[in-house]
Parts: structure tokens; C-alpha cells; sequence
């Protein structure tokens, strides 16, 4: 009489991992003729902040008419880098963004040098500390670059900033993880999808695990 036993037993894991991002940044703006007043400024040399001002609703109050007013704008180099900030703003944080960049009265470079030290309120009932040095001027923590610039319903001055932090808005960030566990060949397959800062990143993570075990039994009787 002769037994033989055979038992082999193999296991394989196999884990992908692929991680896609794209960012996507769309700003259209539309030209018509009209009065180069505040507004129309905005919207031809800075397409950035002009779209800021749509989604609050506050095109109104940069071409008033019932007096004049000295706009403080962002240039659209400081605003290209918070995409998402501009994507997303709720309308009622863009309006107070916009109007915190807007000032009553007709002020010039040298009305505003005057004032270093002081504050001056925006339309938005900020208070915007003045600094200067010389014929360097600040608003809080935003360099003037360039002034000046007439319109028919007041000033423009180009800044290398924001007046007010652009942190003062939440973004909308969503986060969505899927897990599937198949107990059956042990696969778990698990995906999540990250919005932040205008980019969306996707990351997706499959493991299987297959294990196979066989035994053979032979017998033979002579």
C-alpha cells in the first residue's frame, strides 16, 4: 500500500494606483460700448476682479453716477493665483470683496500719501489703513503699482494685491471616498475625489488578493 499527499498552496497580490489631476480656470467677459467709467475699466483691464464684482451684484456701485469714487483694484497677476477663490465665492462675500476695493470722493496718489497713518473707510465699511514712504503708497498690506487713472466717474489705482485677505472666503471643497469589498477573490477596490483650490485630483486604488489552496490525496492498494 502507497499514499502520496501533495499540497501547494500560492497567494498573489496585485495593488494599482493611478492618480489623475486636472485644473480648470474659465473667465468670459463680454465688451460693450458705454462710458469709460469705473466699471468699464475693470472690466477691460482687469477681466478678474470685474468678475468678482458680477457675482456679487455690485456693478452698480462702481459706475454710479451720483458722485465720484476711487477704486483700489487688484491687478489680475495677484487674483490669477486664487482661482478658486474666484470660482466659488459666495455672492454675498464677493459683494463686500468688491466694495472693499471702492472709496467715496475723487482720491489721488498724493490725497492718499497725505493720509499715511490714518485710515480711510470703504464702501463696504472696511477700515483700510493708509501707509506711504516717500511716493510708495500702501492700503493695508497691498503696494499701489500704478494711479491715477481717470474715468469719467472717478479714480483707479492698480495694486499688487488684494486690500482685504482673500482667506476671508470658504471654499466649497467637497471629498467623496467609495469603498467596495468583494470578500469573494478579496477585492477591495477604493476611490476618492478631492475638490480644493480649483483643482480636482482624483486617486484611485484597487488590491486584490487571490489565494488558492489544493490538496491531492492518492492512494493505491496493491
Amino acid at each position: 500500500t502507497s499514499t502520496s499527499t501533495s499540497t501547494s498552496t500560492s497567494t498573489t497580490t496585485s495593488t494599482s494606483t493611478s492618480t489623475s489631476t486636472s485644473t480648470s480656470t474659465s473667465s468670459s467677459s463680454t465688451t460693450e460700448a458705454g462710458p469709460m467709467d469705473l466699471l468699464f475699466f475693470i472690466r477691460q483691464s482687469s477681466p478678474l476682479f470685474f468678475e468678482i464684482i458680477t457675482r456679487g451684484d455690485a456693478g452698480a456701485f462702481f459706475s454710479a453716477t451720483d458722485g465720484f469714487y476711487t477704486s483700489c483694484v487688484p491687478s489680475d497677476e495677484s487674483l490669477a493665483v486664487h482661482a478658486s477663490f474666484i470660482a466659488n465665492v459666495q455672492a454675498d462675500v464677493a459683494r463686500n470683496f468688491a466694495l472693499a476695493h471702492l472709496f467715496s470722493g475723487r482720491l489721488t496718489i498724493n490725497n492718499l500719501i497725505a493720509l499715511n497713518g490714518n485710515s480711510l473707510t470703504a464702501v463696504s465699511g472696511d477700515s483700510v489703513l493708509v501707509s506711504s514712504i516717500g511716493s510708495s503708497l500702501t492700503l493695508n498690506s497691498a503696494a499701489v503699482v500704478d494711479g491715477n487713472i481717470a474715468v469719467t466717474n472717478g479714480l483707479l489705482h492698480i495694486c499688487d494685491g488684494t486690500i482685504v485677505p482673500v482667506s476671508s472666503v470658504t471654499l466649497d471643497t467637497t471629498t467623496a471616498t467609495t469603498t467596495t469589498t468583494t470578500t469573494e477573490g478579496e477585492d477591495t477596490t477604493s476611490t476618492t475625489t478631492t475638490t480644493n483650490e480649483g483643482v480636482d485630483s482624483t486617486t484611485s486604488t484597487t488590491t486584490t488578493t487571490t489565494t488558492t489552496t489544493s490538496t491531492t490525496t492518492t492512494t493505491t492498494t496493491t
